[in-house]
């Protein structure tokens, strides 16, 4: 039995608008450098550095939310096999039930992510094409000692009952 948890579609499309209004505020920053009297940002080359680095920030994130509301695949899906991640930035892919050990509940800048210890972790970073993509998940993984995290931000589930419905399928 198939379980599809869909992308909350309110929730991306609002955070795409606030990344949209970063992005504007990071080129007013950097094109149109307001004078200021700040003591940390007096100077209009810090002002600029702010606004590129908003505008890449942002912009990258926004890119990414864009990305996932246009994916068909989006998501989470519960199979006989395991889950199958398309939820983030960095999609861990199927993750077999068999290599799940245990799930665990954390929270970072008040935003709840589930971390998934596998046995293999070095297999699933491996497995992602793109280096960048690889270091985020070797960070993951020397930060909370698995590379896989899923944050139900933006699903159509709470975490709690996301933990739940894994848990009761590992055991």
């Amino acid at each position: 039995m198939e379980e599809h948890i869909s992308i909350n579609r309110n929730q991306v499309l609002g955070r795409i608008l606030g990344a949209t209004v970063f992005v504007a505020l990071g080129i007013w920053l950097f094109f149109f450098t307001p004078a200021t009297e700040n003591l940390w940002i007096k100077n209009p080359l810090i002002v600029k550095a702010i606004g590129a680095a908003a505008v890449l920030f942002f912009g990258y994130a926004g890119f990414v939310l864009l990305k996932q509301l246009s994916n068909k695949n989006n998501g989470l899906i519960l199979s006989k096999e395991g889950i199958t991640d398309h939820s983030g930035a960095v999609n861990a892919g199927l993750i077999a039930w068999k290599d799940i050990k245990s799930v665990k509940q954390i929270e970072v800048s008040k935003t709840p992510f589930l971390i998934l210890f596998v046995n293999n972790p070095d297999e699933y970073i491996e497995r992602q094409q793109s280096k960048f993509q690889k270091k985020l998940l070797k960070m993951n993984l020397n930060t909370y000692g698995s590379p896989i995290c899923i944050s139900a931000v933006n699903l159509d589930i709470s975490i709690s009952k996301l933990q739940e419905k894994i848990e009761t399928r590992i055991k």
